[in-house]
């Protein structure tokens, strides 16, 4: 299976799904914390790096976003003042 997981700088999940037998990739604006060689980490827009992958052939079979917690709190801070 072909995965992609996008903004991931560790490389856990990465290395998981490649010990499992998986082709796994990752991306992320930051470089990849654990070393990865070239080609299993991207750095990057993710979804213009997936796109690219795409456009080459390598088309996922599954794809995993996780932003940081922190965007993902901010994303709905309107919703705090909101009374309902």
């Amino acid at each position: 299976m072909k995965v992609f997981i996008g903004m991931e700088t560790s490389g856990v999940l990465r290395r998981g799904f490649c010990l499992a037998g998986h082709a796994a990739v990752s991306c992320d604006t930051l470089p990849a914390e654990d070393g990865a060689a070239i080609g299993h980490h991207w750095q990057g827009d993710v979804f213009m790096v997936l796109e690219r992958l795409m456009l080459r052939g390598w088309v996922p079979d599954v794809a995993i976003f996780h932003p940081t917690c922190t965007y993902l709190t901010n994303s709905a801070e309107w919703a705090y003042a909101d009374p309902d």
